[in-house]
């Protein structure tokens, strides 16, 4: 084990255990400061709402979501309970650490080493333990929405105005044709000279599964082997087709090159060390609790007026 490696595992495990997130390493700001905490939870709140508004929940969905992470949230709280039993001796293990890299640089004795090692594995087991317990809940969460509104979070990119697609959520997902059509690479395909494709159609496949990986998920394993293959079929049929058929069927090509990276055909979403998946991601988020019981309250109001 080298010398910085212990330091940088618990620094880690601080990280992923309490949920303190990450700073630039000389940062600009003074991220700490109340006002800019207060700035920052608005704007997640407000993206939060877009997201929950555009999901197009029902108030069945919405209790039961509700539900799910009020779990969540009790879960947090026993973590960083756990967390803060050992904050002590982690403290003092560090500062044993630093205080001999002062006195001593690069050279740390095997004691200590294996204390500073004792604390980082202590954490892993109280991050691995309480993430195995979100990961549940996070597939409670997959289960509570439909196959369109999953996909629809697949497309969701924070923003404080909502773009169109997510204003009109209940296009989205519905069918195929609702597929973007990649313009843009369709129309280079096609005007692409023979001899030109031939040669780089296969690193073409490679770049787009390399692109959709990072932002829809790596596939399972026994996809990966003949994705590349598959990719290059699709645009081998778009390139054949003259303009009046390319024309009627693009939007089916379009679904066709996506389809393996929808939610409902099982995509292994990429995942760090002890984070959440897609859905955790944004469900659970401290303030999406308190956007969904104002939700459930709105729309139990609105059932409310509505009857007789």
């Amino acid at each position: 084990m080298g010398t910085r490696k212990p330091i940088l595992w618990i620094s880690a495990a601080l990280v992923a255990t309490v949920g303190l997130g990450s700073a630039p390493a000389a940062p600009l700001i003074d991220y700490s400061r109340p006002e800019y905490r207060k700035v920052v939870n608005l704007r997640r709140q407000i993206s939060l709402l877009n997201l929950v508004n555009g999901l197009d929940l029902t108030p069945v969905q919405v209790q039961r979501l509700v539900d799910v992470l009020d779990q969540v949230r009790r879960i947090k709280r026993e973590a960083h309970q756990d967390f803060m039993a050992t904050q002590r001796q982690r403290a003092a293990t560090l500062w044993k650490l630093r205080n001999h890299l002062i006195a001593h640089p690069g050279e740390i004795p095997k004691g200590l080493r294996r204390e500073v090692g004792y604390m980082s594995r202590i954490d892993h087991r109280i991050r691995d333990f309480y993430q195995q317990r979100l990961r549940r809940l996070e597939l409670k969460v997959q289960s509570v929405l439909k196959p369109h509104q999953i996909y629809l979070v697949q497309l969701f990119r924070a923003c404080l105005i909502p773009p169109k697609d997510i204003r009109g959520p209940a296009r989205i997902g519905a069918n195929d044709s609702v597929v973007p059509v990649p313009k843009g690479l369709f129309k280079r395909v096609r005007r692409m000279p023979e001899w030109r494709f031939e040669r780089a159609v296969w690193i073409v496949a490679q770049r787009i599964k390399d692109r959709l990986e990072r932002r829809k998920g790596v596939l399972p394993r026994k996809m990966q082997a003949n994705e590349t293959k598959r990719l290059v079929r699709v645009l081998t049929r778009v390139r054949r087709l003259n303009q009046a058929e390319y024309e009627i069927n693009k939007a089916k090509l379009a679904a066709e090159l996506y389809r393996p990276y929808k939610v409902n055909h099982k995509v292994a979403y990429r995942r760090r060390r002890g984070q959440p998946g897609l859905l955790g991601r944004y469900f659970f988020q401290p303030q999406m609790l308190e956007i969904l019981r104002m939700k459930a309250a709105r729309l139990a109001k609105a059932r409310t007026q509505a009857r007789p």
